[in-house]
C-alpha cells in the first residue's frame, strides 16, 4: 500500500509535520543515521511534547513529494519499527513512546480498516520497550470494553523454571526457543517469581549464577475468569511486559504477553481479522467422511479437556476453495496418547513417531496426523530442528510461510473458527509468499526451494522482505549446508508438480543451481516441452542431472552425481551424450540404421537431453516415435544357434545386420538372413 509520508531526495527524507511523520522519521533517522531528516507542512502542536523533534528540521515548501511505500503496514512509522526489530535495533524508551503514539495517531487506535497485523507487531514492540499505553493521550486512544476473559487468550503450555535451575541453563532455553521470560516456580509448581532474558543478561555480566536473586517478586498474577481490560491495567500499572495465569492453586495454567494483548484489542475492534467462521466453507469443501472425522477428532478432544486443530496445507487449499487430503492436525496436550486412544476407540491403525511426537490414524483412504503443539530450533544453519512441547502460536510460528500457518478449531464450542496469527489469509488474497521471521531460510535453506515452488504452483510473488532474505540466503551459500538428499527430496517434490517448468525457471533465477559449481543455464520451458513430447515415463530428476552438468569435467559430473544418489551408469550416459562423435552420428547418420543403432544404447533419461539440442531434435524424436520399438520377430538368436550353428559374437553381428536390412532396405528379415549367411561378414 502507499501512504503520503516520505520520500528521499539524495541525504534529505521528507515527512509531514505530523506525529507520524516526526515517528517515521526518527525511526527512519534511527535505521540510517547519517540521513538528514525535513518535516514539511504546518506544525502540529503535539510536537512539542517530543524531545526528539530536536532532531529533525522544519521547511514550508509543501511541494516536495512525500510519499512512503509501505508493504506490511498501514503507518510507515510502523514499517520502519519493524526494520528496526528485524534488525536486532533495540529503540530507546523515549524513542518507543514516540513510535507507539505515532502509530496509534495513524490507525486511529488500530481501528482503522487500513491496519494490519504490522501495526499491531510493530506497537507490542514499543510496548516491549519502554511505551506505556496509559501515557498515550486520550485523543489517540479509543476504549475498549468487551466481556473476553484472560482464559480466551493466554497462551497455554507455559514453559516454567525452577528456582534453582542455573541462570545459564535458563539462558540456553531461552535461546533455544526464542522465549523471552519465564514464570520461576518452587519444588510444589508454585508461581514465586518471574525471570526475563534482560534480567538474566545483567546478572551474567556480573558473573551471578542464582536464579532467586534475579527473578522479579511477586510476580504479576491473574486468574483464568479475569477481563482483558484488568489484564491491560496490571501491565500497565507495574510496568510488566506479560501476567502469568495461575489456578487456585497458584499453579501456572497460562500466560499473556504485551502482544497478545494488543493482538486481542485488535481483533476486537475489527481491525485484524485473527480468528473468523469458516465452519460453512469446511462443510461445502470437505468431503462427508472426512468431516465427520474431524467432528469426532474434536469431540474426542473435549472430552480430555484439550484443543485440537486442524492446520497448514489443508486450510490453505481449504480458503482457497481447493479440496485436500493432506491432514494434519495439532493438539494442545500429549499427540501420541491422543491418538493410540483414538484408534483404540475407532478401531483403526496407529503409528507412532516418538522422536517427533507426532502419530499417524490410518482411516480408509484417509490419513490424519495428530501432533503434539510443539515448537522447533536449529543447533546450526541446515541441520534438522530440535522439537520441544510448545502451545498453538508457537507450533504454527516454526512453520515456513504464513500461507501454512493458520489453524481450524475442531473443538465442537469452536469447530470450524479460523486462527490466523501472522496474516496468512490476508497474504492468499494478495498472492504473496511470505516467511514468519527474518531468520527462515538460514534456519532451513530448503525452504528456499519450497518457497519458489509454491510460488510457482499458486501464481504468487515472493513478499518483498520474503525475496530479499531468499536471494540473501542463497548468495551467502546456506543451501550448501543442507544435506544433498534433502535437496534431492526437494527437487523430486517439485518434479510432481503440475507447474514443475515454472519452478524450475525460478530455481534457476534465484540462483539455486549454484550448488552445482558448473552447473550450465537452462531453458527449462523447452526442456519439459521436449519431456511431455516424449510420452514415456523416465527419472527425470536423472535427466536433469545430465542436462545441468553439461560444462562439467567428467571426474566433476561422476562426483556430483554420486553425491545425490544418481546411480553410477549415468556417468557413462554423460559421456556419450556429449561425445562429438556420437552427436554428429545422430545429426548426420549416413544410414536410418546408423541412428537406430546409435540411440538404442542410450535409456529415455538421455532422449530429452540430447533433443535439447536443435540440431539432435529431429531425428532423436524420429527414434523415438518410430523406431525404438523396432524389433526382429522372425530371426532370433537360438535360431541362428540351432539351425545355423553361429555362436558368440556372430550371433549379435549376424542380429545387428538384419535389422540393419529391415531398417535401411525395408527387407524381410528371413529374406535379410539369407542374404547375411550368403554374404555378410560375420567375422
Amino acid at each position: 500500500m502507499k501512504t503520503k509520508i516520505g520520500w528521499c531526495i539524495d541525504l534529505k527524507r521528507f515527512f509531514p509535520a505530523t506525529i507520524e511523520g516526526l515517528g517515521a522519521a526518527i525511526a527512519f533517522k534511527r535505521l540510517h543515521p547519517n540521513s538528514e531528516v525535513v518535516l514539511i507542512g504546518e506544525r502540529a502542536d503535539i510536537l512539542s511534547e517530543f524531545s526528539q523533534i530536536h532532531e529533525v528540521k522544519f521547511e514550508n515548501d509543501e511541494s516536495q513529494s512525500i510519499e512512503c511505500k509501505t508493504v506490511k503496514c498501514f503507518s510507515c512509522t510502523a514499517e520502519f519499527v519493524l526494520e528496526m526489530r528485524d534488525s536486532n535495533a533495540i529503540p530507546s524508551a523515549d524513542d518507543a513512546r514516540l513510535f507507539a503514539f505515532a502509530i496509534y495517531s495513524k490507525t486511529s487506535a488500530l481501528t482503522d480498516k487500513l491496519t494490519t497485523s504490522g501495526d499491531v507487531e510493530a506497537l507490542a514492540f514499543c510496548f516491549e520497550h519502554g511505551a506505556k499505553l496509559s501515557e498515550i493521550p486520550a485523543q489517540f486512544r479509543v476504549p475498549v470494553e468487551w466481556n473476553a476473559k484472560a482464559a480466551e487468550i493466554m497462551t497455554k503450555s507455559v514453559r516454567v523454571v525452577r528456582f534453582d535451575m542455573g541462570l545459564r541453563k535458563v539462558f540456553g532455553v531461552m535461546s533455544r526457543t526464542g522465549l523471552t521470560g519465564f514464570p520461576v516456580v518452587d519444588l510444589n509448581d508454585r508461581v514465586i517469581g518471574v525471570i526475563t532474558k534482560k534480567d538474566i543478561e545483567r546478572a551474567l555480566k556480573s558473573n551471578v549464577d542464582d536464579l532467586q536473586m534475579v527473578m522479579s517478586i511477586p510476580p504479576i498474577i491473574a486468574q483464568p475468569d479475569e477481563s482483558i481490560n484488568r489484564i491491560g491495567e496490571l501491565m500497565t500499572l507495574h510496568d510488566v511486559g506479560r501476567v502469568i495465569i495461575v489456578d487456585d492453586d497458584v499453579k501456572a495454567v497460562g500466560i499473556i504477553t504485551r502482544r497478545d494483548l494488543m493482538r486481542a484489542i485488535s481483533s476486537a475492534m475489527g481491525s485484524v481479522e485473527i480468528t473468523s467462521d469458516v465452519s460453512k466453507l469446511l462443510d461445502k469443501v470437505a468431503p462427508r467422511d472426512l468431516l465427520h472425522l474431524l467432528r469426532d477428532l474434536g469431540k474426542f478432544a473435549n472430552s480430555r479437556k484439550e484443543k485440537i486443530y486442524v492446520v497448514g496445507g489443508f486450510v490453505r487449499d481449504l480458503l482457497l476453495r481447493k479440496h485436500s487430503l493432506d491432514i494434519d492436525t495439532v493438539l494442545e496436550g500429549n499427540g501420541i496418547d491422543f491418538a493410540q486412544e483414538f484408534a483404540s476407540l475407532k478401531n483403526v491403525k496407529c503409528h507412532i513417531h516418538p522422536e517427533f511426537r507426532t502419530a499417524t490414524l490410518f482411516f480408509d483412504g484417509i490419513s490424519i496426523d495428530v501432533a503434539t503443539a510443539r515448537t522447533e530450533y536449529y543447533e546450526m544453519p541446515g541441520a534438522l530442528p530440535k522439537v520441544e512441547v510448545s502451545n498453538l502460536r508457537k507450533d504454527l510460528y516454526r512453520r515456513d510461510f504464513t500461507i501454512n500457518a493458520m489453524a481450524v478449531s475442531l473443538n465442537s464450542e469452536s469447530f470450524g473458527t479460523l486462527i490466523d496469527f501472522f496474516g496468512g489469509r490476508g497474504d492468499l488474497r494478495a498472492g504473496k509468499i511470505r516467511v514468519l521471521h527474518s531468520m527462515s531460510f538460514v534456519e532451513d535453506p530448503t525452504r528456499i526451494l519450497r518457497a519458489l515452488r509454491y510460488a510457482a504452483r499458486f501464481g504468487y510473488s515472493l513478499g518483498e522482505k520474503t525475496e530479499k532474505l531468499l536471494v540473501n540466503a542463497v548468495k551467502r551459500g546456506y543451501l550448501k549446508s543442507v544435506s544433498n538428499a534433502r535437496i534431492r527430496a526437494e527437487l523430486e517434490r517439485t518434479l510432481k508438480e503440475y507447474k514443475r517448468s515454472d519452478s524450475f525457471e525460478l530455481f534457476q533465477k534465484y540462483g539455486v543451481f549454484k550448488v552445482f559449481p558448473c552447473a550450465r543455464k537452462v531453458n527449462f520451458s523447452r526442456y519439459f516441452t521436449l519431456v511431455n513430447k516424449m510420452e514415456r515415463e523416465m527419472n527425470i530428476l536423472y535427466s536433469i542431472f545430465l542436462l545441468l552438468l553439461k560444462t562439467c569435467t567428467s571426474k566433476m559430473a561422476y562426483e556430483i552425481m554420486e553425491s545425490y544418489g544418481i546411480p553410477r551408469r549415468f556417468l557413462g550416459v554423460f559421456e556419450s551424450i556429449y561425445d562429438e562423435r556420437t552427436r554428429e552420428l545422430i545429426s548426420n547418420p549416413s544410414a536410418p540404421s546408423d541412428l537406430y543403432f546409435t540411440l538404442s544404447r542410450f535409456p529415455d533419461e538421455a532422449f530429452p537431453v540430447l533433443a535439447y539440442d536443435e540440431k539432435l531434435e529431429k531425428n532423436v524424436f524420429e527414434y523415438v516415435k518410430n523406431m525404438e520399438k523396432l524389433c526382429l520377430e522372425k530371426v532370433k538368436g537360438r535360431m541362428l544357434k540351432e539351425k545355423y550353428g553361429l555362436k558368440g559374437r556372430k550371433i549379435q553381428k549376424a542380429l545387428n545386420l538384419v535389422m540393419k536390412l529391415k531398417i535401411d532396405e525395408k527387407m524381410d528379415e528371413l529374406e535379410a538372413l539369407k542374404n547375411v549367411l550368403e554374404h555378410g561378414d560375420l567375422n
